[in-house]
């Protein structure tokens, strides 16, 4: 006779309530990896929508004033890439 394989819990005479924790815990797990997973979603979004957004303005300014916020974004990352590694 073949015992049935219990997905939460490999051994088969496990307390209901222990099954009901690891249960319990590994939807926990998925919760988490899930919300990781929505909130990398939402910042590529917002990283996106921030984006758009600059080079809107960007075609918006005359040529002078476009290359000089390029240089100064360059700079700037340069700086916060600095720091980072620092």
């Amino acid at each position: 006779m073949q015992m049935a394989i219990n997905p939460v819990n490999s051994t088969p005479h496990a307390h209901p309530s222990r099954r009901v924790n690891r249960a319990f815990k590994s939807l926990l797990r998925l919760d988490e990896k899930y919300e990781e997973k929505i909130d990398t979603t939402l910042n590529k979004t917002h990283k996106r929508d921030i984006k758009e957004t600059e080079d809107a303005y960007l075609t918006a300014l005359n040529p002078e004033a476009r290359a000089s916020l390029r240089a100064f974004q360059q700079i700037q990352a340069r700086f916060n890439a600095a720091i980072t590694y620092a």
